[in-house]
């Protein structure tokens, strides 16, 4: 091992009943770099980050600290190691200080007693150490996600951490806020400490790291200088050749109104007179800033906050939708961008969750499940969906983001809907998924459901619509047919007061 690696693994293998995790991978990071991680979500990212978190136990291989076999046991033991982990669910405690949670589990103490203005004045020198000025005795369920993620990191700092994992760091980051946490994690690296950075946002692994390891499939595929490659190259490594996606000629039928909201108003949700169209076998997308109002339009739309005022058509028919209950007997289905912790149920397996939205038509007289009916069901979707899975009783919390996302289709196929309203469909998922979910909705569409699809991927919502509408507080500023829209038009209209 050479004196410059802080950490190394050598044939790490990893099982979860039928399926490997990890197979023999083998690679180090070296000590004060930002170390990229990548790969497809189930490329085995989590359960290396959890194997040397001390989450989970390897199989089998070797881990190497500073030079020394080690058999990380628990999270404490990685934490006096030295190796903390920033994870992209941030487990602090809202209802507590910055100070508190800073300190939690490790109190400074005047004899029995936990001497909090010393703890406070630590708290605010170690935020000063990453430039950032707080005031120590504000509750954490005020902070933004930015400082949320700050305040994890000053915990790693407080407990002496040499080695910080940061998990999908900026996943629910504005512009601004990521780049400050690049100044942030610039800092730490010039201070000595090891950042391993784990991204599906290519650009930012370029932006930040100084090398990258490619998993896939479980296996190391390379680890490569930063400076000496490329996204493409990237990509390549992680999935294969993908080609690039190809706009398909619409097949949406303009004389066949699908769906008609006229003067529609939610004044709770800043929503003011909305009026548009939804032709049959349409891809609809929706455009905006942060904050323009396009999730407040899909829960309006899907009866989560029924509308103030306005009326709602669905082929050429109006319906009264107060409830999702209503939402989809009028043949809508929504699928949610909150998938974590508003769309999958953790704790239930594929079936159940892809069966949820029929499961009174999957149930016998007397109120017993058909479970032959729901294993065809939830098999036919593991199938068409192609939804990596070690079979149907596989808890849903197990699959990859982009298995999860799939199996949330699932369920609305299942449900026939005529209607499918799909908020961020390709947020936290690799680029193979990504490029599975697009194939999907055409597929969808070709079977005659209209979509709307509302994406912050600007670049991919233009490729996948027939036209595109564009918001901004709360009003529709305009629309554009996909393929004369620019991503300057768009954000010309976005940004309009």
């Amino acid at each position: 091992m050479s004196e410059t690696e802080i950490l190394r693994y050598q044939g790490i293998s990893k099982r979860f009943g039928g399926v490997n995790a990890l197979v023999d991978v083998s690679f180090a990071v070296n000590r004060g770099e930002i170390h990229g991680l990548v790969g497809e979500n189930g490329a085995g990212k989590s359960t290396l980050i959890k194997i040397t978190g001390g989450i989970y136990r390897k199989d089998s291989g070797q881990v190497f600290w500073n030079g020394t076999p080690v058999d990380v046991a628990s999270p404490i033991e990685a934490q006096n190691l030295g190796i903390s982990i920033v994870h992209q669910e941030i487990p602090l405690c809202n209802n507590l200080t910055i100070a508190q949670n800073v300190f939690m589990g490790s109190l400074i103490t005047k004899g029995f007693t936990p001497d909090w203005p010393a703890m406070e004045e630590r708290t605010v020198e170690l935020f000063r150490q990453i430039g950032q000025e707080v005031n120590p005795r504000q509750k954490v369920g005020e902070l933004s996600v930015a400082m949320r993620q700050l305040t994890a990191i000053v915990q790693a700092l407080r407990s002496n951490s040499q080695f910080i994992i940061m998990d999908e760091p900026t996943a629910a980051l504005t512009p601004g806020e990521v780049e400050t946490l690049f100044e942030v994690l610039r800092k730490l690296k010039d201070e000595g400490t090891t950042i391993m950075f784990v991204s599906h946002i290519l650009s930012e692994i370029m932006a930040i790291t100084d090398r990258v390891t490619v998993l896939r499939n479980g296996r190391h595929v390379s680890t490569v200088n930063t400076g000496d490659t490329s996204i493409p190259e990237i990509i390549s490594m992680m999935v294969g050749d993908i080609p690039p996606p190809v706009h398909k000629a619409s097949i949406a039928k303009r004389d066949d109104v699908m769906l008609e909201v006229k003067n529609l108003n939610k004044e709770s949700l800043g929503l003011k007179d909305i009026s548009f169209r939804l032709y049959r076998q349409e891809i609809l997308g929706v455009a905006g800033i942060q904050g323009a109002g396009r999730t407040e339009l899909a829960t309006c739309l899907f009866g989560l906050y029924p509308p103030d005022s306005g009326t709602i058509e669905v082929e050429g028919k109006a319906v009264t939708i107060r409830n999702p209950r209503a939402a989809i007997e009028a043949g809508l289905g929504y699928l949610t961008e909150d998938r974590r912790h508003l769309g999958i149920f953790s704790d239930m397996n594929i079936w159940q969750n892809a069966t949820a939205v029929i499961v009174d038509q999957l149930t016998k007289p007397g109120g017993v499940l058909d479970r032959q009916e729901i294993d065809e069901v939830a098999s036919r979707s593991v199938r068409e969906l192609r939804i990596r899975t070690s079979g149907l009783e596989q808890k849903i919390r197990y699959l990859s983001g982009g298995n999860q996302q799939k199996v949330m289709l699932a369920r609305w196929l299942n449900a026939k809907p005529k209607i499918l309203i799909l908020d961020e469909p390709t947020r936290g998922v690799d680029v193979g998924a990504k490029a599975e979910i697009r194939r999907v909705i055409q597929e969808l569409v070709s079977q005659g459901i209209s979509v709307i699809v509302i994406s912050s991927d600007l670049e991919e919502l233009l490729n996948i619509s027939d036209r595109v509408l564009v918001m901004a507080n709360g009003t529709i500023k305009g629309e554009y047919l996909a393929h004369e829209a620019t991503t300057d038009k768009v954000m010309a209209l976005a940004t309009l007061k």
